[in-house]
């Protein structure tokens, strides 16, 4: 993303423009790394592909202890302004998002190896490939070395949420709510490979949901087996494929030349 351009303008206040920017960066294409292991929970998997929906997990189920922690309160700060330890604390659950559940995408190509074995179960499970046609729910991650404390911005917005509530002046409320929300796309840079761009959903419980893509503003353009896809499971993406109309599953193959995946349908 242009996060330094995209962050300028959201800090100034120009939401427009900074969502324009946000929405420039956005591919026409998203993959999704789906993992099969032949237990109970694979029969889900395939009847959400069949459905044509997206798996929403909430956060505590990923494997990064630090959803949702990319921002986070100055406690130093805070509590030289005066603030009791409570009282921080009952700050900081503005962070906390754990109702809203995930879904992770990569603009990645397909045979992008790491990806494979990490998602995949080295290789025995399946890739789905999303065509992107409304772009507005969908955000790019932001890659940070540090994780990013705020005191002041606080502070500001309990003033905003004031001014709302007595005067009905939305705009500088919604100005840190879109702020806040951007912990929800923040993490290590360590992860930055992964190039992926997310999408958020409120859940109706605690552990995560299903939602039809065509929700989302995607369409499935495409289906591919990993290279150690076990034979039932390719035959059945490919009944869901033909299903959903998009023809014969693809399945992957080790390059005869190169390191890369060739894959064929």
């Amino acid at each position: 993303m242009k996060t330094d351009e995209y962050l300028q303008l959201l800090f100034e206040g120009k939401m427009d423009e900074a969502k324009n920017v946000r929405l420039s960066t956005i591919p026409d294409k998203l993959i999704k790394f789906i993992w099969l292991d032949g237990s109970k929970t694979d029969d889900k998997k395939f009847l959400s592909l069949e459905r044509n929906e997206i798996w929403f997990a909430q956060k505590d189920f990923l494997n990064d202890p630090y959803e949702y922690k990319g921002m986070l309160l100055d406690r130093q700060k805070m509590s030289e302004a005066g603030y009791p330890a409570d009282i921080i604390d009952y700050y900081q659950t503005i962070f906390d998002f754990s109702d809203y559940g995930i879904t992770c995408l990569s603009s990645n190509n397909i045979d992008y190896l790491p990806m494979w074995a990490y998602y995949t179960n080295n290789h025995k499970g399946f890739c789905v490939e999303y065509e992107v046609i409304k772009k507005d729910c969908i955000h790019e991650v932001l890659y940070e070395p540090e994780r990013i404390k705020v005191a002041s911005l606080i502070l500001q917005s309990r003033e905003a949420i004031k001014k709302a509530i007595n005067l009905g002046q939305r705009e500088q409320a919604d100005f840190y709510l879109t702020l806040f929300l951007q912990n929800l796309f923040i993490k290590a840079k360590s992860w930055e490979h992964e190039k992926e761009y997310r999408i958020v959903y409120p859940l109706n419980n605690n552990v995560g949901m299903n939602v039809p893509v065509n929700k989302l503003g995607m369409r499935t353009s495409r289906i591919v087996a990993g290279i150690n896809c076990s034979e039932n499971d390719v035959i059945r993406l490919n009944e869901i494929s033909n299903e959903l109309g998009l023809g014969n599953v693809y399945k992957s193959r080790v390059h005869p030349e190169k390191y890369t995946i060739d894959y064929v349908r």
